[in-house]
């Protein structure tokens, strides 16, 4: 069981670089089932890359 299936995990970042590879690994590959996600504050940065802030169920707070 992983640290977001367990409900360890209060927010989630993702950093997103602006680079298409065709290949890769999946960051959640070990999920046995679907989470959905609040999506909260998104800030993009003049190189390009983005960041993105999720919140799992059950988390309260500001993203």
């Amino acid at each position: 069981m992983t640290l977001l299936e367990r409900g360890w995990v209060d927010e989630l970042r993702i950093l997103l670089h602006p680079v298409l590879l065709g290949r890769g690994w999946s960051l959640y590959a070990g999920l046995k089932d679907r989470i959905d996600l609040t999506a909260g504050a998104v800030t993009v940065f003049r190189s390009g890359n983005v960041l993105l802030r999720y919140r799992p169920p059950g988390r309260a707070g500001n993203l």
